[in-house]
């Protein structure tokens, strides 16, 4: 869980956001802050097509635990399970981080529509 903190820090403004979103090709002016819980969420486009960027502060979760979900993730998606797929940066990563007086630890996914499932905007 996010500490109360953090989550001050990252509602403060949206500059940590900004810097990380560079990481991945999007479409300009689509950022928008979906919520805050255990992570960050913002909604983003991609050609048009609906993303979720989330992060976190260092001190709220570990790369170690961020990459051991998308292992999952990758899993349920080999088996045919309906869930959001994992997107790599421009770097070829799944994950990546930025110093800002501390380190943010960002991880996007795509939304696909499994099932007839749909998003709620």
């Amino acid at each position: 869980m996010m500490s109360l903190k953090n989550m001050l820090r990252g509602l403060e403004n949206d500059s940590r956001v900004k810097q990380l979103i560079q990481y991945w090709d999007h479409d300009a002016e689509t950022l928008k802050f979906w919520r805050a819980s255990s992570n960050f969420i913002y909604l983003f486009e991609r050609n048009g097509d609906r993303h979720f960027l989330r992060f976190i502060h260092e001190e709220d979760n570990t790369i170690e635990n961020i990459q051991a979900e998308f292992d999952f993730m990758l899993y349920l998606i080999a088996k045919d399970y309906p869930t959001v797929d994992p997107v790599r940066s421009k770097n070829g990563n799944w994950i990546e981080t930025i110093r800002y007086a501390y380190i943010s630890i960002a991880s996007p996914y795509h939304f696909v529509s499994h099932y007839g499932y749909q998003a709620v905007a």
